[in-house]
């Protein structure tokens, strides 16, 4: 489920749900996300999740953004 999820009282989504959310690959949007950050426009913190995929589960780096710059991401 799309969702924000409150981390220490901040709201944050992840890369991996904003590539889910515009229906976009994961890799395109995390290079969005950094080229972003260079230009310090938003800031991330990055984390691994586990991806359960028809292969199975794998470790996935995913950046994680608070409730305003996931709105700056999404627009990008």
């Amino acid at each position: 489920m799309l969702e924000l999820q409150t981390t220490q009282t901040q709201l944050t989504m992840s890369s991996r749900e904003i590539a889910e959310l515009v229906e976009s690959r994961h890799d395109s949007v995390k290079r969005s996300m950094e080229t972003l950050r260079d230009k310090e426009i938003i800031s991330f913190t990055q984390s691994v999740e586990t991806s359960h995929d028809g292969s199975g589960a794998r470790a996935v780096e995913v950046y994680r953004v608070s409730k305003r710059d996931s709105y700056v991401v999404v627009a990008q």
